[in-house]
């Protein structure tokens, strides 16, 4: 009996660790091309690219960087989060439709953001869903002690699927710069429940 419960423990141990995740095209803005230093450094519209995400004001507003440039007295970020590239959203709105999500599923949006202020309050990301009225307005370095440009902070926003396919919007205020966007499924609060017991019956076990 101790054996089967101790195997429908790992069971569920292993669904809560491998929850599925939507794919998002073009995730860390890798299908430009490699724009980073070591290529030799440049930059590129994201409407001129090949990116997945669709540019509200394409030719004037994203643009695709690899970093460490210099504009002015401004150091851009020299390092992305993860890859070649990162996008400096420019007060720009990102747009794309993610396919395959569950009806009522939770799921989690995950973005890192940075910013050329260290400091700055008014660097922030937004993000919505099927064009939602609100958006969910997250200044993401405001409180945050940033000594340098290459801080990379982790942002995420929780929401219920209520279609298979929605519209992903990203929108930056200020010198927003965004990578390695993502969508996963959030546990939900029995299996969560049945891995909080399934810790305490080991622990009891080992004593």
């Amino acid at each position: 009996m101790k054996k089967k419960i101790v195997l429908m423990l790992v069971a569920v141990s292993l669904m809560a660790g491998s929850a599925m995740a939507l794919v998002v095209a073009d995730a860390g803005f890798e299908d430009a091309g490699d724009y980073s230093i070591a290529n030799g450094g440049s930059w590129i519209r994201l409407s001129d690219s090949a990116s997945a995400w669709t540019d509200a004001t394409p030719g004037i507003g994203a643009w695709i960087f690899g970093g460490g440039y210099f504009y002015g007295a401004t150091l851009y970020p020299t390092t992305t989060h993860g890859g070649n590239n990162m996008v400096d959203v420019n007060g720009d709105i990102l747009t794309q439709t993610i396919t395959g999500a569950t009806i009522g599923q939770d799921y989690r949006i995950s973005l890192w953001g940075s910013t050329d202020v260290p400091g700055s309050v008014t660097s922030d990301v937004d993000v919505s869903v099927d064009g939602g009225t609100t958006w969910e307005r997250t200044s993401y370095i405001q409180g945050q002690s940033r000594a340098t440009v290459d801080e990379w902070l982790e942002v995420t926003w929780d929401f219920t699927a209520t279609a298979t396919s929605f519209d992903l919007s990203i929108y930056g205020a200020g010198e927003a710069y965004v990578d390695d966007v993502s969508i996963t499924e959030i546990p939900e609060p029995m299996t969560m429940a049945l891995l909080g017991l399934g810790g305490l019956f080991l622990r009891r076990k080992k004593r």
